[in-house]
């Protein structure tokens, strides 16, 4: 299938960490396709895949799935060119009611979707069980890590500027 073909070959020079379970992707093209829940878009420039952007088709809403691009072509935007294409088919020919980016809040998803909802939810775990207070260490570790990362990031920003 040369769509897997292509979307593969793409994945695999972009910045994405490959898959664990190698089968995977393959699996949900061959039954997302032959189902018709799963859209494909593949942008291609002289004949090589640059972007690539999947969704998942659920009563009446596309939900994205996977997408990534080649770093190469970066400054050409290719992701926001495709985008512009496939939600133009998600809406006037699949006929879908709502576009779903997911749950990050990424700032070029604001440029497509003004409006976004708060997703809300619940962790427990159980700090009496060795298993339960493994998860809730692993839990409050990740969270260092991300303000730290993101207090790095900032401090990057200003010690560039700072430079200038």
């Amino acid at each position: 299938n040369k769509v897997l073909a292509d979307f593969q070959q793409l994945y695999a020079r972009s910045w994405k960490i490959p898959e664990r379970f190698p089968q995977y992707i393959p699996e949900l093209f061959r039954v997302g396709l032959a189902k018709g829940l799963l859209r494909v878009g593949i942008l291609y420039l002289d004949g090589q895949p640059v972007a690539a952007d999947t969704y998942i088709l659920f009563n009446g809403k596309a939900i994205a799935y996977k997408g990534a691009y080649d770093t190469d072509y970066r400054k050409q935007s290719p992701m926001t060119v495709l985008m512009m294409f496939v939600f133009k088919h998600l809406i006037e020919v699949d006929g879908v009611s709502e576009i779903n980016l997911g749950h990050s809040d990424a700032p070029y998803k604001k440029r497509w979707l003004p409006k976004s909802r708060d997703v809300t939810g619940i962790l427990a775990f159980n700090p009496r069980s060795a298993r339960g207070m493994w998860l809730l260490l692993k839990y409050i570790g990740r969270q260092y890590v991300q303000k730290f990362n993101q207090f790095g990031r900032l401090l990057v920003r200003k010690l560039i500027h700072i430079k200038k």
